[in-house]
């Protein structure tokens, strides 16, 4: 095999594996959320609805709760962005697993997923375990769409974010 035959073949995979580790969302409309309990006493799922031409597309986020005050800590999207209805955006969304999320959150995805063998380790299902309520981490950083856990890497426009990325 020939060096360039061989350069050829070494970018192809490590740009199909890119790009099989991303998912695009390009000019969704957000068209509003729901609150739905989580198998955590001390998370919700915020489910964002968000329409993609003629189909709905769910973006879940799970937040901290606090029962004793019920008080939900919802501090937005990626780096605290407040999403406005009937806005259109744009994500770039990184397939992930909870070695991504740093140990000091509390986080859903290390609590309460299983992640599942195999090729597809962002993949899980989700079980049973309450635990205390901790604040502790940003949570509109990591989502899942369809039991798929994704990092967010951009979102566009950021004009309702109060930090800059």
């Amino acid at each position: 095999m020939s060096v360039k035959l061989l350069s050829y073949f070494f970018c192809f995979t490590i740009c199909s594996c890119k790009n099989y580790s991303q998912l695009t969302l390009n000019q969704v409309k957000y068209i509003g959320s729901s609150y739905k309990s989580s198998l955590n006493k001390s998370f919700v799922t915020n489910q964002l609805n968000f329409l993609n031409k003629e189909d709905t597309v769910y973006i879940n986020l799970r937040l901290p709760f606090d029962s004793s005050n019920n008080n939900i800590i919802n501090e937005g999207l990626y780096y605290s962005c407040k999403l406005v209805t009937d806005s259109s955006y744009s994500f770039t969304l990184k397939k992930s697993n909870y070695n991504a999320i740093p140990n000091e959150w509390n986080s859903y995805y290390r609590i309460n997923a299983k992640f599942l063998n195999g090729k597809r380790k962002s993949k899980f299902i989700e079980i049973k375990k309450d635990t205390e309520y901790l604040y502790k981490g940003n949570y509109g950083k990591f989502i899942d769409i369809n039991n798929e856990l994704y990092e967010i890497i951009l979102l566009s426009p950021a004009s309702n974010c109060a930090l800059q990325h």
